[in-house]
């Protein structure tokens, strides 16, 4: 399973476990616009939506990668009581501050309403998401690419306790 699929499974079983959540959550199919919402409420359909890579210099094994994850929400009623706004409302504050598996909490990035079907409301909601991007040059074995993840991670935490100890001696 690629790291994209288990953060969509993992996703996909958080929202589906909470007891407030009466919605469907499922991996969106291959075209979400012939889906057919079986559930009586409606159902959130979770994609990734695309990545971006940020590394200090050109020569990195170790990145950033932010990650832009979809939910689209297909629901039956707009303004009613668990209709589309307070799936909206819900979807936010359970995914909000959600970390899944090797990735830092989740942030909502925007939403907006995508179209109106004969039956169901359609909304998009993004969030945010990073983790850490391993590449290893040929050159580098596999103690070695530890060996950099270990002081990648460690580095943050390195340079606040020497900051500490300059404040220390002032």
């Amino acid at each position: 399973m690629s790291a994209i699929q288990a953060l969509l499974a993992s996703i996909v079983g958080h929202l589906n476990s909470a007891e407030s959540w009466l919605l469907n959550a499922e991996l969106q199919p291959e075209n979400w616009q012939q889906h057919y919402v079986t559930n009586a409420q409606g159902t959130v359909l979770v994609q990734f939506g695309g990545d971006q890579f940020t590394a200090d210099d050109s020569s990195a094994c170790v990145y950033e990668r932010r990650i832009t994850l979809g939910f689209t929400l297909m629901v039956r009623n707009l303004n009613d009581r668990g209709g589309c706004y307070d799936n909206l409302d819900l979807l936010r504050q359970l995914l909000t501050g959600f970390k899944p598996e090797n990735c830092r909490k989740l942030q909502p990035k925007s939403s907006r309403f995508i179209a109106r079907t004969k039956d169901v409301w359609v909304y998009l909601m993004e969030f945010t998401t990073s983790t850490l991007a391993v590449t290893a040059p040929p050159e580098m074995g596999p103690l070695m690419i530890k060996k950099v993840i270990l002081e990648a991670s460690q580095k943050p935490a390195k340079n606040s306790q020497e900051g500490n100890k300059d404040e220390q001696q002032q």
